[in-house]
């Protein structure tokens, strides 16, 4: 969910912790980006100023759910900053990253 929005209903999860982004199906970021609305464009791109009013994503993963707020899925190179989000269709999965690791541990 990208704040009250849900955005995948059911899918096939893996984490990876040899990946900084987060995988996920085409619709999924288009829906993503959607929720965001101005905040940050089509491309991903955010204003490194308005990281922190973007909205939490949460996962819920067997039952436990974990939050990621802006910073935990934005990156920040240079004081450029832009979602770490991957569109790969891939027939539904979805890949987490470290970051989720990251924001709960």
């Amino acid at each position: 969910m990208v704040g009250n929005t849900r955005v995948v209903s059911s899918a096939n999860l893996a984490i990876d912790t040899g990946t900084s982004t987060i995988v996920i199906p085409t619709s999924a970021l288009t829906t993503i980006l959607n929720a965001m609305g101005d905040l940050v464009n089509s491309d991903g791109a955010v204003s490194c100023s308005s990281v922190s009013q973007l909205p939490a994503i949460t996962f819920s993963i067997s039952g436990n759910v974990f939050t990621l707020n802006g910073s935990d899925y934005v990156f920040n190179t240079s004081g450029i900053c832009s979602l770490s989000f991957l569109a790969i269709d891939n027939s539904g999965k979805i890949i987490i990253s470290s970051f989720l690791l990251l924001s709960c541990y």
